[in-house]
């Protein structure tokens, strides 16, 4: 036998195995991801993001990611898009808490596209909840980042009569750190009175978390007021 026809049978033997490889991780991914198991891997992710092994979380969501697609049947269901926003989301959480903002951002705008699917808004007329969540973090992002007018961008797209989430406050912030006293002023003014209203950051806000939100408010636009 020359030294070609080796040559070709070795090459097909690679070839083999590397696809019987592939068949044999394809076949683990696609036993059966019904809720429960999703949702079980989803809780032992957040385990590793809450014990600071986010690089471990990432890696295991990047794997959700691929079996979620594989062991999908409709791409326009309620459940699989759903499924898919929870993992950018996470995806996204563990980038920002490793401080890599750029793939951050990435992992919240897809979040956003996600959430604005026909399957998932056809009985929602308002903005829905992972929307304005991402919509938040990815100003606060920018805030961090110095880039203030891309954080008001971002931050000023919520939809006031659906959440109150402290946008108005951080918005306040963004300008306050511009330089540019009167809108401040104005969002401030605008958060105080959300606050006063009675709407809250999250339903763990407590009247004392309420309160000292009021008085941090009303102590900046003291100093506000002076210097205009």
């Amino acid at each position: 036998m020359n030294c070609f026809a080796i040559l070709i049978i070795a090459f097909f033997i690679i070839v083999t195995w590397d696809l019987y490889k592939k068949a044999r991780v394809s076949s683990k991914m696609i036993e059966d991801l019904n809720e429960d198991k999703f949702f079980e891997i989803i809780d032992t992710i957040d385990d590793y993001t809450e014990r600071g092994k986010c690089k471990y979380a990432i890696y295991e969501l990047s794997n959700l990611l691929k079996r979620t697609k594989i062991t999908n049947s409709d791409e326009y269901s309620v459940d699989y898009t759903g499924r898919l926003i929870l993992i950018n989301q996470r995806l996204a959480y563990n980038y920002k808490y490793m401080k890599n903002y750029t793939l951050a951002i990435t992992y919240f705008q897809k979040v956003i596209k996600l959430s604005q699917r026909k399957e998932i808004t056809r009985n929602i007329t308002k903005q829905g909840e992972f929307e304005v969540n991402a919509l938040l973090e990815i100003g606060n992002i920018y805030n961090i980042l110095g880039e203030y007018d891309k954080a008001i961008e971002y931050l000023s797209k919520h939809e006031p009569e659906v959440y109150h989430r402290g946008f108005e406050f951080y918005i306040a912030q963004c300008y306050e750190e511009k330089g540019d006293a009167i809108n401040a002023i104005k969002y401030y003014k605008i958060e105080l009175q959300n606050i006063e209203m009675g709407y809250t950051y999250s339903p763990m806000e407590t009247e004392g978390d309420r309160i000292e939100r009021k008085s941090i408010i009303k102590e900046k636009l003291e100093i506000l007021s002076k210097n205009t």
